[in-house]
């Protein structure tokens, strides 16, 4: 039996099995190995500088011609750019659907704001400029963002939505 799904036609792969990009363990030969194998490989390229994305790429590419992907950390959002600029100049095909960076309603998202403020005050939006400061303000002022106290190991942040009534729920 041969388990097909919608995933597998929007990454060109043979089955829905997926290597999750784990940082110092999906490297190219695992991740050409699961590719090759019909799934879809993914590089664990979050502590890697772009000399080692490259490098890793590249060794991919001398492994298999299948489709794969790079996993990068999000939350350092200066490294990811300088990681994303190489990714692309190595050929990247995109992705399905396509990719926008930065994400086009970033600004409305109090969930990515809040955390980066934790680990990269100084970033600006690359489009508009802002800060992430001047995000979260206008977030604010619509009724959107609000932090909270640190609960213990995660970044301590929730969103709330306000609701007509004025009613309020985790969004």
């Amino acid at each position: 039996m041969t388990l097909r799904t919608p995933l597998c036609d929007q990454l060109g792969i043979d089955a829905p099995i997926l290597l999750a990009g784990m940082g110092g363990v999906a490297y190219a030969g695992v991740c050409a190995a699961v590719s090759e194998a019909g799934g879809f490989g993914t590089l664990g390229m979050a502590s890697e500088g772009p000399d080692g994305i490259r490098r890793e790429m590249r060794r991919v590419r001398e492994l298999t011609q299948k489709p794969f992907g790079v996993d990068l950390l999000a939350a350092l959002p200066e490294s990811m750019m300088q990681a994303i600029d190489v990714i692309i100049a190595e050929g990247a095909k995109g992705s399905r659907p396509p990719m926008t960076l930065p994400h086009p309603r970033l600004q409305e998202r109090a969930f990515v704001l809040l955390p980066m403020r934790d680990v990269a005050a100084g970033w600006r939006h690359p489009v508009s400029g802002a800060s992430l400061e001047e995000l979260i303000r206008a977030l604010d002022k619509g009724g959107g963002a609000e932090a909270m106290a640190d609960a213990g190991g995660a970044f301590g942040t929730e969103w709330h939505a306000s609701f007509p009534g004025g009613g309020r729920g985790n969004a």
